[in-house]
């Protein structure tokens, strides 16, 4: 086992973070990811306090010929204080192969799931262009068929985003375990992982940025456009469908990188994948679903009742919202218990 490997074990098994790490030995968090990274390695000073820190020896650090009993401790294996007896590492083990499938799996999959959920939010630009190019005199037809062909289309891009979510949510399934059990990394687990999630950093900050600019460059248009319904009426109707382009391509951005980002969560068990945060999950995993179908039943029930497309969209930013604070205060009442 290499030093970036032991550094990372050795800190999980006493239970710091990075931070706390790096404060106890008067570095930064980022020296620490460093070192666990294997992108820099901490001189012979701080080798010495590693070794003090954690009560083992600078030979062990420092050596790749691990003794057995320090390979069981850093495989999942802890010794004892007196080294008498040995305790198994609680939660289910996952491999290095596993955790790569699992990584390389979600890599692929993120971009068609991202895409439905773009496709959700897309599906009803047709219907509330077409009828409002109706509406002012552009689109010379009978008034039922712009309704009728954007419907068609809103409802089959609905479609074709539960049939991406189905499928790929299959694909997924012999995964689920990491969203509701606790797991032991195997040897070189964690220095893989974190090594990914490294790389991977500056596409996330990079794609949260872009997002953020779409949406508020997509409200432009809205502002503008509002300004000219004296002259055509709803007028900010187009400027709707481009917010909604300019939101759907956001939200492409921000599921997509985020499952990505998740995905090193999920294994590494942090934030809201913690043991704690999965016991408490268990408890309410019942809510999504539930929250979800109703936000959609309202959503397609205000639209059909009203014929107010360019308008009832407002749900889902609305519900989105909703949702994280609701979420996370039945995740707080059910730690509680």
């Amino acid at each position: 086992m290499i030093l970036s490997e032991k550094i990372m074990s050795l800190r999980k098994r006493a239970g710091w973070s990075q931070e706390e790490l790096g404060n106890k030995l008067n570095v930064s968090r980022q020296s620490v990811s460093k070192w666990e990274s294997a992108a820099a390695i901490p001189d012979i000073t701080k080798i010495v306090q590693l070794s003090e820190l954690f009560g083992v020896s600078t030979d062990y650090l420092l050596k790749d010929d691990v003794p057995d009993n320090q390979v069981a401790l850093l495989a999942g294996v802890n010794p004892a204080d007196d080294g008498s007896e040995i305790q198994i590492a609680p939660g289910r083990p996952v491999t290095l192969e596993e955790a790569g499938e699992y990584m390389d799996l979600v890599q692929k999959e993120s971009h068609d799931i991202a895409l439905g959920v773009a496709l959700c939010i897309w599906s009803s630009i047709l219907l509330i262009l077409l009828d409002e190019l109706a509406e002012i005199g552009i689109l010379r037809t009978a008034k039922e068929v712009p309704d009728t062909v954007g419907l068609t289309v809103l409802l089959i891009m609905v479609a074709a985003a539960v049939f991406i979510f189905v499928v790929k949510g299959q694909k997924t399934e012999k995964f689920d375990f990491l969203d509701t059990d606790e797991i032991s990394l195997q040897y070189g687990v964690e220095a893989a992982v974190m090594r990914r999630r490294e790389s991977f950093e500056n596409t996330y900050r990079l794609s949260v940025a872009a997002g953020v600019i779409l949406i508020i460059v997509g409200i432009i248009p809205v502002v503008i456009l509002g300004a000219f319904e004296n002259v055509i009426p709803d007028a900010s109707a187009f400027g709707v469908c481009l917010l909604l382009l300019a939101v759907g391509c956001a939200v492409y951005l921000f599921v997509k990188n985020r499952m990505v980002n998740e995905s090193y969560e999920k294994l590494l068990q942090e934030d809201s994948y913690t043991p704690e945060n999965k016991a408490a999950g268990k408890r309410i995993s019942w809510f999504p679903g539930a929250y979800w179908g109703t936000a959609t039943a309202v959503y397609l029930g205000w639209s059909f009742i009203s014929r107010s497309w360019e308008r009832t969209w407002i749900v889902w930013p609305i519900a989105g919202v909703t949702f994280g604070v609701l979420y996370g205060l039945l995740i707080a009442a059910a730690k509680r218990k």
